[in-house]
């Protein structure tokens, strides 16, 4: 970690190159670095929550390199934020047409065909990705097989793909991890799915309502009517003004 915050500030936020002490104009840059310049600028765009911000970035990041898959991407994503589906996936659809392996685009574009509910051609488009060894993220194409396998009722392989999800990353497959449970809750196995529904609202999914009423609905289920009590009243101090909220003050109601 304190490598990269040294690099970054020798190196990522000047126009001098490691290997040179002379200093590198615009001019000297190829159409590939000056479109990676406004690429970066609007990733932190993206960081700041101002998608329209990020699209005027990467308007000159194309006009630099239109052959630059990643900035195709990083639109589908800007566009996403803008609930600009159709948008989004055109721009993911170019991204693959430039650069067909790119496994970050084909989990984005079949994110977006599984809010669309196209799930056979979710599963085609992120199948590749959810093999690539060389893909760091891989569990979240799982993760997105596994949903798409889920709304297909094809629950065996939706549970191979969300265990292959959770064995990777652990710590970040809240969504597999909801998923899963269920799954588990429909098999009636509801110990197994309260282990997943507790697991899901951890780290940074605290704000997964959802799966914090799931968790609620599990306890009930168990006969944990006290545990499941306070997550219910825990639900509508966290959440007020959600629909998850109404539900938990009803099943308060509803207990013992």
């Amino acid at each position: 970690m304190k490598f990269r915050v040294f690099f970054a500030l020798i190196c990522g936020l000047s126009l001098f190159g490691c290997a040179s002490s002379r200093k590198k104009s615009v001019d000297d840059l190829s159409a590939r670095e000056r479109s990676s310049l406004y690429l970066n600028i609007a990733n932190g765009s993206l960081v700041e929550q101002d998608p329209t911000g990020a699209l005027m970035h990467l308007q000159k990041a194309e006009k630099e390199d239109p052959t630059f898959a990643q900035v195709h991407h990083v639109k589908a994503l800007a566009y996403y934020a803008k609930h600009d589906l159709g948008a989004a996936i055109e721009s993911a659809r170019k991204a693959l047409s430039i650069e067909p392996k790119f496994s970050a685009a084909r989990t984005t574009l079949a994110k977006l065909l599984l809010d669309q509910k196209k799930y056979d051609e979710a599963i085609e488009v992120v199948l590749p990705a959810s093999k690539d060894l060389l893909y760091r993220n891989s569990y979240k194409a799982k993760t997105i097989l596994g949903m798409a396998y889920y709304h297909k009722k094809i629950y065996k392989d939706s549970l191979t793909a969300f265990n292959a999800a959770i064995l990777e990353k652990p710590e970040h497959a809240c969504v597999a991890h909801f998923f899963r449970g269920t799954i588990r809750f429909r098999l009636k196995k509801y110990l197994l799915a309260e282990k997943d529904f507790k697991k899901s609202i951890q780290n940074n999914c605290s704000s997964f309502a959802k799966a914090h009423f799931a968790l609620g609905m599990t306890l009930k289920k168990t006969n944990k009517t006290k545990e499941a009590k306070l997550k219910f009243i825990e639900i509508q101090q966290l959440f007020p003004d959600s629909q998850f909220a109404k539900k938990a003050m009803k099943e308060v109601s509803l207990l013992p």
